[in-house]
C-alpha cells in the first residue's frame, strides 16, 4: 500500500562509513558525493512498500527542503526499523505519515 510521508534525515548513525554532507558542499541528485546527504535533509513523497531491514527505502519524492523536486529517493540498505523511522548504514531517518488532502490544499 503507497503511504504518503515526510523523511527527516535527523544524525549521522555512531559508526557512518560517509560523513553527512554540507548544504555548501553537497551536490543533491549526484551519485559522485564523497558524503552522505546532510543533516535535516528534509523529502515528501509516496512510499509504496514498508520498511524492512535488508531492503531500501525508495520514495516518489515530491518535494525537497521545501522546494518542489520530482525524483526518486532510494537509501541505501535499512539496518534497523523503529516506530517513526529507520537506520541506515549512515543516517537515521524519521518517516511521519502525511495527510494527501491537507499537503494538497496548501497548493
Amino acid at each position: 500500500m503507497c503511504q504518503f510521508v515526510k523523511i527527516t534525515k535527523r544524525c549521522r548513525t555512531e559508526n557512518a562509513i560517509a560523513e553527512p554532507g554540507d548544504w555548501d558542499n553537497y551536490r543533491i541528485g549526484r551519485a559522485d558525493n564523497e558524503t552522505s546527504l546532510p543533516v535535516d535533509y528534509v523529502l515528501i513523497g509516496f512510499m509504496d512498500t514498508p520498511l524492512a531491514v535488508g531492503e531500501v527505502c525508495k520514495v516518489l519524492r515530491v518535494e525537497r527542503n521545501g522546494t518542489v523536486a520530482i525524483g526518486v529517493f532510494q537509501s541505501t540498505a535499512i539496518q534497523q526499523v523503529f516506530d517513526g523511522g529507520f537506520v541506515t548504514r549512515n543516517s537515521v531517518y524519521i518517516v511521519e505519515p502525511m495527510d494527501l488532502t491537507s499537503y494538497l490544499a496548501n497548493y
